[in-house]
């Protein structure tokens, strides 16, 4: 009389292979959400810091006055006549008496660069933002009408 089953070996071969193939298939599924954790957050600060620089860009360029900029500030008169101090404060860029950028980004650098060419006048911005693992450099040059 035959026995109908599987030997012990034949088990244990078929339980190894599939722990093998089952801890490949989790290192591959943490990877995908790593990365999609991290696109997601170099998603959100582009999105954030985009629109902060757009911001600043328009208060530059609508500006009457600038009055200085300096390393990590800058000064403007806005159409009101209005002073407005933009800075680098507790790792957020404030504008007058509010934060710009968002809490859970962070501001690792803010630099304000002037440049004035005869009757023409810019300024570049040059910021690090960081959110989680993602970081971003970005620059932007504002030519101011006045």
């Amino acid at each position: 009389m035959k026995n109908r089953g599987f030997t012990i070996v034949e088990m244990l071969i078929t339980v190894a292979i599939f722990s093998i193939l089952m801890i490949a298939v989790t290192g591959v599924f943490v990877s995908i959400l790593n990365t999609q954790r991290y696109t997601f957050s170099l998603n959100q600060l582009v999105d954030q810091s985009g629109y902060a620089l757009e911001y600043l860009g328009k208060q530059i360029r609508d500006a009457n006055q600038l009055e200085s900029a300096d390393g990590g500030e800058i000064k403007i008169t806005n159409k009101k006549g209005e002073e407005i101090t933009i800075k680098l404060k507790d790792e957020r860029i404030k504008i007058g008496d509010v934060f710009l950028t968002p809490g859970d980004i962070t501001v690792d650098s803010f630099e304000v660069l002037d440049f004035q060419e005869e009757d023409y006048k810019r300024v570049t911005i040059l910021m690090k933002v960081v959110k989680d693992e993602a970081s971003l450099i970005l620059q932007q040059t504002i030519a101011v009408r006045n």
